[in-house]
């Protein structure tokens, strides 16, 4: 990953790396949003972890499962292998359950968006992971989602909310968009992605 610099460009395509995404971080004021008044999809209920928690025994194992599903399809995932114990540790350094939001079809948990209060920006929250199951996509759940994160982060009296974004997820960019959505100019606000394939020769010990 690298700062969209025209040195960073010339280095990295020079040692055959190529650029496949552009991370891309948005905000918002929540004293002065627009939140799009759509009917929340038949069937689509949304609860925080914590109060499924509550109900459900399994709560932590079937959220993990969520995760790791939606994980394997989002255009650049943050943890590309999610394990129950990652995900206990996730639960248990960085997120509040109370933040962590679910989506049910019936009883089949379907989508999920996370916040986080920023470590060094008061009355700032970050909105990640929000995703939806392949199957379930096109219901708007996700603006849904978004709606409920949003109104999660006004009752924790949060002055601003912000995401990042992988610029050609073209659905959920009109979803922010909607939601009065803004770019970050800022330095560092625009990350590079890049890769590069490795080839291995055969009996290669290093």
């Amino acid at each position: 990953m690298a700062h969209p610099e025209p040195r960073h460009r010339t280095f990295l395509s020079h040692a055959g790396y190529r650029h496949i995404a552009t991370e891309q971080i948005y905000r918002v004021a929540l004293d002065n949003i627009t939140i799009p008044q759509r009917p929340t999809a038949a069937d689509i209920t949304i609860m925080t972890l914590a109060d499924y928690m509550v109900r459900e025994h399994d709560a932590i194992e079937h959220a993990c499962m969520l995760h790791a599903a939606i994980s394997l399809d989002v255009p650049m995932p943050d943890e590309p292998v999610v394990t129950l114990s990652k995900f206990r540790r996730l639960l248990g350094e960085e997120v509040d359950p109370t933040c962590f939001l679910i989506a049910f079809s019936g009883d089949m948990l379907v989508g999920e968006s996370i916040l986080m209060e920023s470590d060094t920006e008061p009355g700032v929250m970050w909105q990640h992971a929000t995703g939806v199951l392949p199957a379930f996509r096109g219901l708007g759940i996700a603006t849904s989602l978004k709606r409920a994160a949003i109104k999660l982060a006004q009752s924790r009296h949060t002055r601003i909310l912000k995401t990042w974004m992988e610029t050609t997820n073209a659905a959920i960019v009109r979803i922010n968009h909607e939601f009065g959505f803004e770019e970050v100019l800022d330095d560092g606000a625009t990350i590079h992605v890049y890769e590069r394939l490795l080839k291995h020769a055969v009996g290669n010990r290093y």
